[in-house]
């Protein structure tokens, strides 16, 4: 699987504000700060590229640094507000590393609340990235539940219209529906030139899914996921 690459960027945004877990991106999981994990993993990938994290905290570009990430800029604070997507680091990543003469072909975004992500699942996705020439490769996980059992409710609770529209759905054992699969998050990975054009990882045409399992699948935004990363961390 070994192959070595040119003009790879691995960016991993870690910005300190959040609302529902405070300094999520380095609070200790398994000995180790958060951040810590993606860092390793992107480390250990067997690809040539550069692992930047973008942050506007000097206290997470500190872990950062020890952990083996550069961090050539400090994140504007106009670009860690809650109103801040993860493409907007990117797009202003690319610009400020290009003005400084570094340029890549490709772009991997990592994103710090999965922490078990593993190295090899980086490299499977940039490599299906480049066995299709897509335009963007995203990893997705199989659905717990069927989407066929969701809903939306009345304020009322009633279910007689969901019951009449999914009787035949809900009647048919879970196995025997359809797999559906959702987003991740883990990791995201595309050509320069296609998303910076369509300002999206979800490019219109030539965009794959890269099929990861539900242990490598944990995203941590509340302190309920981080306990259950804990409890997965514990038997890992």
């Amino acid at each position: 699987m070994t192959q070595k690459q040119n003009n790879i960027l691995a960016i991993i945004p870690a910005r300190a504000g959040s609302k529902r877990l405070p300094k999520k991106n380095i609070m200790p999981l398994g000995g180790l700060p958060l951040i810590a994990w993606t860092i390793k993993s992107a480390l250990e990938a067997r690809l040539d590229m550069d692992v930047v994290v973008s942050t506007e905290s000097e206290q997470i570009a500190k872990v950062a640094l020890e952990y083996g990430a550069d961090i050539p800029f400090m994140r504007p604070d106009e670009l860690a507000q809650d109103a801040s997507s993860s493409f907007d680091v990117i797009d202003y990543t690319l610009k400020t590393l290009a003005a400084s003469g570094r340029h890549y072909d490709y772009v991997i975004l990592l994103q710090p609340t999965s922490p078990f992500r593993q190295s090899q699942h980086i490299e499977e996705a940039f490599l299906m990235l480049q066995k299709f020439n897509a335009n963007a490769v995203v990893s997705v996980t199989e659905l717990d539940h069927p989407v066929e059992w969701s809903m939306t409710l009345p304020d009322s609770g009633n279910l007689d219209e969901f019951i009449h529209h999914h009787l035949t759905h809900l009647k048919t054992r879970s196995q025997d529906l359809p797999k559906r699969y959702r987003l991740n998050g883990a990791i995201s990975c595309g050509q320069v030139k296609a998303l910076l054009s369509n300002q999206t990882f979800y490019v219109p045409s030539g965009t794959y899914a890269y099929k990861m399992e539900p242990q490598f699948s944990v995203d941590i935004d509340t302190l309920t996921d981080f306990q259950y990363a804990e409890f997965l961390q514990s038997r890992l």
